[in-house]
């Protein structure tokens, strides 16, 4: 039994369950010195925006008025906790969000 349990955790089956956040890779944002990562929780991701130079972390953007303009604008139930965005730009002054989801390219302001 032990045996299958430590092959399972190799092969990465209950990895994405058992353990969060093991990497972070940062997005920098242009010349500045802030910059974007995904953070992961059981139920879902967010996007966090720090600020290197200040020592500041916070939410990059209001996920859930972006999934509320999201869900108003295409008629789909969106989960503003596990957002279906991918290719993103981050840009500041002022904070817009360029992003892939259900198949188009959508600008979040």
């Amino acid at each position: 039994m032990r045996y299958q349990r430590a092959q399972a955790l190799m092969q990465g089956i209950l990895t994405k369950a058992s353990a969060f956040n093991t990497t972070l890779i940062p997005h920098w944002i242009g010349d500045s010195d802030h910059f974007w990562y995904e953070r992961e929780f059981n139920t879902g991701k967010e996007f966090r925006l720090v600020d290197a130079a200040a020592g500041s972390n916070d939410i990059a953007f209001d996920h859930l008025a972006l999934a509320e303009s999201l869900a108003h604008t295409t008629g789909q139930t969106i989960n503003a906790k596990d957002l279906p965005i991918s290719k993103i730009d981050l840009s500041l002054s002022p904070l817009q969000l360029a992003f892939d989801a259900l198949g188009k390219r959508w600008i979040f302001s």
